[in-house]
């Protein structure tokens, strides 16, 4: 009788992927291309809200702007004439290799830059709620955040189709606060996990086996 020694959890899922409870807190997060200027906007279905402190619209700092102009200001000659010979070296050295870094890295993409907001339920009620991320050059992206156990889980990060600005969504939920476990072996209170039930299953199965094919 399996049942007196084993008792299953309610879904027999890896528990990573376990939904958050209903009524969690969830961060949304966008990577967007860095050359990338305009706003970028995220909708909500209810029951999720945002928090006071997350706007619905971010835009990306201007990275590259703000290095052009270091950039033109390195450029321009400074008075070390009242300075030591080594002084002088020193700052010219210092000062070309700083420049031509500085020079390869605008000769190159920005690299991605992330935003994010952070949201919560708003109720104790679970279920599946798209969440929707627009940029001002880009087609919506859409992802679903899922709460509670009514519903199967969805996928947590999601890549941009490469025509818009947003490259990639990611959804964060909160540790779980007790351990998720993939079967609990009643008397012991045991997660044996996947490799203890494949073995358990696994190694009687064989020998039953080795002995059938012994008798015949």
């Amino acid at each position: 009788r399996i049942l007196e020694v084993g008792q299953l959890s309610s879904e027999r899922v890896d528990p990573g992927a376990a939904n958050a409870p209903a009524g969690s807190s969830v961060v949304i997060s966008a990577k967007v291309n860095g050359e990338y200027r305009g706003p970028v906007t995220l909708a909500l279905a209810p029951p999720l809200v945002l928090r006071a402190e997350s706007p619905a619209t971010v835009t990306p700092p201007p990275i590259r702007a703000t290095l052009e102009k270091l950039q033109a200001r390195w450029q321009q000659p400074t008075d070390l004439s009242t300075q030591p010979w080594e002084i002088r070296a020193a700052a010219e050295r210092t000062r070309a290799e700083m420049l031509a870094d500085l020079n390869n890295f605008l000769a190159g993409q920005i690299p991605p830059q992330e935003m994010a907001w952070q949201l919560i339920s708003g109720t104790n009620a679970g279920g599946r709620f798209p969440v929707t991320i627009t940029a001002a050059d880009g087609k919506p992206v859409i992802v679903c955040v899922a709460l509670g156990d009514s519903v199967p889980p969805s996928p947590r990060e999601i890549v941009g189709d490469g025509r818009g600005p947003i490259q990639s969504i990611k959804i964060t939920y909160p540790k779980p606060k007790t351990k998720q476990v993939f079967w609990k072996v009643a008397f012991l209170g045991w997660d044996i996990g996947w490799l203890g039930v494949y073995l358990l299953v696994y190694i009687p199965v064989m020998l039953l086996v080795r002995w059938v094919l012994r008798i015949a």
